[in-house]
């Protein structure tokens, strides 16, 4: 696991997304493009979407954080999204 958030950014791009640990103490995680998932519906707006050839990398507007996100469901500009992150796949920046 990476210690901060540039040797993370060296394998590729990285969200961090500003959360917290049984609500007690305040914490950036670490979550990779590919490891956010996309459902239709939610508190998250499409900002833009581009196609990259095996997927399609979307910015996601969600709680005050832009967030990118590689996926292969369609969505529009404008759209709603919910997003879901499993926890194995994140990793805590305390």
């Amino acid at each position: 696991k990476p210690i901060n958030p540039q040797v993370a950014g060296l394998g590729g791009k990285i969200n961090l997304v500003p959360g917290n640990i049984l609500r007690l103490e305040a914490v950036n995680v670490m979550v990779r493009p590919e490891h956010i998932g996309l459902q239709a519906g939610g508190d998250g707006v499409i900002l833009s979407k581009l196609f990259s050839g095996k997927h399609i990398e979307y910015r996601v507007s969600f709680k005050s954080t832009e967030l990118v996100v590689y996926s292969n469901h369609q969505f529009d500009q404008g759209d709603r999204v919910s997003i879901c992150v499993e926890t194995e796949n994140s990793i805590p920046i305390l």
